[in-house]
């Protein structure tokens, strides 16, 4: 059975190369422009094994989708991962978030990450890395 991700990105160069690079690894990818285009999909398709948030964007951004999110019964259990290319400390229980990853998006991570969350080897608010350190970047 195909595994299905959500992705959500404000970026079309970012949606587009992280949905083709998962797709060839064999996620059934959906794609999306902002928080309020997610709900739309959300709501037009089987339940994705995991949604990738881009955490700033215009239009509705990712606190405000992940506040959707959480008050949507449908869609509370859904795993999240941040993508963000403002670092900080993160705590990804805090968002509700299984893990929070830095833009440019280490490929092999994320890989990893989807697999094992889409095989059900997660836990909602147990991140997948330990130690998190503070940087500055653009984007």
């Amino acid at each position: 059975m195909v595994k299905s991700i959500l992705l959500v990105d404000d970026d079309a160069d970012v949606r587009a190369l992280l949905g083709e690079f998962l797709t060839q690894h064999g996620f059934d990818v959906h794609l999306a422009r902002d928080g309020r285009h997610a709900l739309q999909v959300l709501a037009r398709i089987e339940l994705p094994e995991l949604i990738l948030l881009d955490y700033l964007m215009p239009g509705m951004s990712g606190s405000q989708f992940l506040d959707r999110k959480r008050r949507t019964p449908r869609l509370r259990g859904i795993p999240v991962v941040i993508l963000s290319a403002w670092t900080r400390e993160w705590a990804p229980s805090r968002l509700d978030a299984v893990d929070v990853l830095s833009k440019p998006v280490d490929l092999d991570r994320l890989l990893t990450l989807a697999a094992r969350i889409c095989d059900g080897s997660h836990r909602v608010h147990a991140p997948v890395r330990g130690e998190r350190r503070m940087q500055v970047m653009s984007g």
